[in-house]
């Protein structure tokens, strides 16, 4: 019954955790982003760097970054082709 129950339990949409993640809205410059006093850099940001974003108003130019306070060694963002 364990089993049963986990294998039923999975989420339908396989990134639903990123939505409780605290987000935060910040460029993406050519050397990565500063979020909190880190800087986050890697692959992921290729193709993403010094590019316009979608967001207008308050948040122009800057992507919505999610970052997990309890693994803040990754920061995630949605994106064309990107989810890093």
């Amino acid at each position: 019954m364990f089993e049963h129950g986990v294998s039923r339990a999975h989420p339908l949409r396989p990134h639903l955790a990123l939505d409780f993640l605290e987000e935060f809205r910040v460029p993406i410059p050519h050397y990565g982003m500063d979020i909190d006093g880190l800087r986050y850099n890697g692959d992921g940001l290729d193709g993403h760097r010094n590019q316009p974003s979608p967001y207008r108003g308050v948040d122009a130019g800057k992507r919505p970054i999610a970052i997990d306070s309890g693994d803040i060694a990754k920061a995630y963002f949605h994106g064309p082709g990107a989810l890093g």
